[in-house]
């Protein structure tokens, strides 16, 4: 009995883990934050962690940070238009070695997707999520709804010399949720034609889906 005893013994003194917030009971722990780390912008409320390389321009994590996983598996435009027949995308990379997932050391060798507008992402905007519309309550909300919502908005300017396109992204505080939509400005004297566009196809795997066959039973 005293190898059991020194085993419980053992386990009793092993540091206590903390426990995560349930962000479903509690949200006030996750407040959405951004900071800048080198050529990559990181917004991040302790659920979801974005994370977006400047120059060359591209989205290159998503992170689920209650779990630790990486989420995305390539690096990715932040978006991609048809204009008059041809493709432009906002951003992406290309010569990803391997995209079934993503190493960050890879970043430094990886080119500006040739499709991709040609000019560095600038840093247009950085605070506060404002109303985009007007709401009305007409039904009961929890006491802590509010709009807007609390969180943390950003956006980018990409400049094609005759036109631009902003990047917008929000970050809510209190939810493993963001937004993402794009402006495109038209800056010459002609008019131009959006055939149509992507808003952001993310390169990841569901986590409930099995990417391979499963065998059971004999």
């Amino acid at each position: 009995m005293r190898p059991v005893a020194a085993l419980s013994l053992a386990l009793l003194a092993l540091p206590a883990v903390a426990q995560q917030a349930d962000w479903l009971l509690d949200p006030s722990p996750y407040t959405a934050q951004l900071r800048e780390e080198g050529e990559q912008v990181v917004l991040e409320n302790g659920l979801i962690r974005l994370r977006v390389q400047q120059e060359p321009f591209a989205l290159v994590g998503f992170e689920q940070l209650v779990t630790g996983q990486q989420l995305l598996r390539a690096a990715a435009s932040l978006g991609e238009f048809v204009v008059d027949g041809d493709v432009e995308r906002v951003g992406g990379l290309a010569g990803q070695p391997n995209r079934a997932f993503l190493l960050p050391e890879w970043l430094e060798e990886m080119p500006r997707d040739p499709a991709a507008i040609d000019a560095r992402a600038e840093l247009a905007e950085d605070g506060g999520i404002e109303a985009r519309f007007t709401w009305r309550e007409t039904r009961h909300r929890s006491p802590r709804a509010t709009w807007p919502p609390p969180g943390r908005h950003v956006s980018w300017r990409v400049d094609a010399g005759d036109h631009e396109v902003v990047v917008h992204l929000e970050l809510y505080d209190g939810l493993p949720l963001f937004c993402h939509w794009l402006e495109w400005r038209n800056k010459g004297d002609r008019p131009r034609t959006i055939d149509r566009f992507t808003s952001l196809r993310l390169p990841v795997v569901e986590a409930e889906s099995r990417v391979e066959p499963q065998r059971t039973g004999v």
